[in-house]
């Protein structure tokens, strides 16, 4: 929904719960009633655009962790 919006030429932002849509002559009534009809799932959209990404896939990790993974299966397996 984001992307199209924005190729259309429009950016948003956001201001407490309230949505802004600029340049306001770019604003038809049917992109109007679209936005407001659509505004929880644009402002799901701009939040997740807004939150850091992470630094690694959730799926690897990095080879630090597995160094002490290794040291600690050594240390356990000397016992």
């Amino acid at each position: 929904m984001l992307a199209e919006l924005r190729a259309r030429g429009l950016r948003f932002t956001v201001d407490g719960s309230r949505l802004i849509a600029k340049p306001v002559s770019l604003l038809t009534e049917e992109l109007r009633a679209t936005i407001r009809a659509h505004k929880l799932v644009i402002l799901h959209e701009l939040a997740d655009e807004s939150r850091p990404k992470p630094k690694f896939p959730p799926w690897s990790r990095p080879r630090y962790v597995d160094r002490c993974w290794r040291r600690r299966r050594t240390a356990l397996n000397a016992r």
